[in-house]
C-alpha cells in the first residue's frame, strides 16, 4: 500500500521529511513515498478572518455533492489574512501530480499544505479517496507548545487512510463523523482545538470498531495506523508531564554523520546544517563548557567534525569556512549559535528547549542536558 506525500510550494522539505521520518517509525504494509517535485498550485484567493473563534471552527458539510463548486466566504478581519483555495483546486494538485507521475489509482496522494482551504478543514479525500489533502498550517497558534506540528499532521494522514479503507463513498463518511468530541478519530471537532482530544486518546469508537471488522480492513494496515496513534499520544503524553516536572527527553546521536533524534517526543530529529552540528557535537562533548575565545585551542577537533558533516566543498573551502567561525571579529558564531537555540525552541518550546541548548553561563556556553540522557550509537 503506497502513499505519496506532494508538498505545496511553501511546504519546505525539510518539514516533510520530518513528517516522513515520523510516520516511518511505525512498520507496516502502508509505504510513505515524498514526492519528488512540487507542482504549482492554481489561482489562491485571500481570506481574512475577523475574530478567533471563526478562525477555530471547521464548517459542517452534509453532503460531498455540495462541494462540487467553490463556495464564497465573507471577508472577515481578524485581523488574519490567509491564502486560501478551494477543495476542488487541493484535489487538482493531486491529480496533476498523479498524471505527472503515471500514479495508479490505487495508490494514494496527500498534498501538505500551510495554504488555506474554503471549509476551514484540516483535511477531507476526494470522491475517490485516494487524493487527499492535509492543512500544516496554524497548529501552533491553536494548540501552543503542547503539540508539535508533524505529530497532529501525522495523525490527519493515517486517520484519512483509515477513512478511506472504511466507507465506500465520502458521502457516507461525512454521514458518519461524530457530531460530539468523545476522543475517537471520527469526531468532526467543529470546535477545531478539540482535536488535541483525539491526538491524546489515540482511540477508536466501539462504533467505529464494529465498522472497521465489517469492512474487514486489513489487520497489518490497522495495526501500523493504530500503532502511529499510540505514538502521537505517548509523545503528548510525555510532553504535558515533562514540562510540569522539568524532565527533558533522553537524546540519541545516532550513526556517522551524528542524527540527533529527541527519544522520547517520537524519536524527533532535530537538523542541523554542518555548521550548526560541528558546534552542537563539539559542546556536547564538552560538559564543563567552554568559552567562545578558547574554540580556537580546539581547532583540531572542531576540524574533524566539521570535515565529517560537510557535504561541499574541498579542503581548503573547508579550512575557509571554519576560519570565518572561529574568528572572534565576525559574527558567525553567533549567528549559528542563535540558529541551534531557534531549532530547539521551535521543537520544544519556551522552557525545554533551555535543556539542549548552548546557552551561556557566566564566562563560558554550555549544554545543561544531563550526558546520561544521552546515547551516542556509531
Amino acid at each position: 500500500m503506497r502513499v505519496h506525500l506532494l508538498r505545496s510550494q511553501e511546504y519546505s522539505p525539510d518539514r516533510l521529511n520530518d513528517v516522513m521520518n515520523l510516520l516511518a517509525r511505525f512498520k507496516g504494509p502502508i509505504e510513505f513515498v515524498a514526492a519528488e517535485t512540487t507542482i504549482a498550485e492554481p489561482s489562491i484567493g485571500m481570506r481574512t478572518w475577523d475574530d478567533e473563534e471563526s478562525f477555530s471552527k471547521q464548517e459542517e458539510i452534509i453532503s460531498y455533492d455540495s462541494l462540487k463548486s467553490p463556495n464564497i466566504v465573507a471577508c472577515m478581519d481578524f485581523p488574519l489574512d490567509e491564502q486560501e483555495m478551494t477543495w476542488p483546486q487541493l484535489f487538482a494538485v493531486c491529480e496533476k501530480h498523479r498524471k505527472s507521475r503515471n500514479i495508479p489509482a490505487n495508490e494514494s496522494i496527500f498534498l501538505l499544505t500551510d495554504i488555506g482551504n474554503e471549509h476551514n478543514w484540516f483535511g477531507c479525500t476526494n470522491s475517490a479517496r485516494n487524493d487527499f489533502f492535509v492543512q500544516t498550517s496554524h497548529w501552533s497558534h491553536l494548540f501552543g507548545h503542547a503539540v508539535d506540528e508533524r505529530f497532529p499532521i501525522a495523525y490527519e494522514i493515517v486517520s484519512w487512510i483509515l477513512r478511506a479503507l472504511i466507507f465506500h463513498t465520502t458521502d457516507e463518511m461525512l454521514k458518519a463523523v461524530h457530531a460530539r468530541s468523545t476522543g475517537c478519530f471520527m469526531d468532526f471537532c467543529l470546535d477545531k482545538r478539540e482535536i488535541v482530544m483525539k491526538l491524546r486518546t489515540a482511540d477508536i469508537c466501539p462504533k467505529c470498531m464494529e465498522k472497521i471488522e465489517e469492512r474487514e480492513v486489513n489487520k497489518a494496515v490497522l495495526q501500523q495506523i493504530l500503532a502511529t496513534m499510540e505514538g502521537i499520544r505517548e509523545n503528548l503524553l510525555f510532553r504535558r508531564r515533562s514540562s510540569y516536572l522539568n524532565q527533558p527527553s533522553r537524546m540519541l546521536v545516532n550513526g556517522y554523520t551524528k542524527r540527533l533524534f529527541l527519544s522520547d517526543l517520537g524519536d524527533l530529529e532535530i537538523a542541523l546544517n554542518p555548521k550548526e552540528k560541528t558546534m552542537y557535537l563539539f559542546y556536547l562533548n564538552h560538559p564543563e563548557g567552554v568559552r567562545l575565545v578558547d574554540l580556537i585551542d580546539h581547532r583540531s577537533e572542531l576540524q574533524s567534525l566539521y570535515a565529517r558533516f560537510a557535504r561541499q566543498g574541498d579542503t581548503e573551502q573547508q579550512d575557509a569556512a571554519l576560519d570565518r567561525l572561529l574568528d572572534p571579529t565576525d559574527d558567525n558564531i553567533n549567528q549559528v549559535m542563535s540558529r541551534i537555540r531557534a531549532k530547539f525552541r521551535a521543537a520544544l518550546g519556551d522552557v525545554q528547549y533551555k535543556h539542549f541548548s548552548i546557552e551561556r553561563k557566566e564566562d563560558r556556553f554550555v549544554i545543561a542536558l544531563n550526558r546520561e540522557l544521552v546515547r551516542v550509537m556509531d
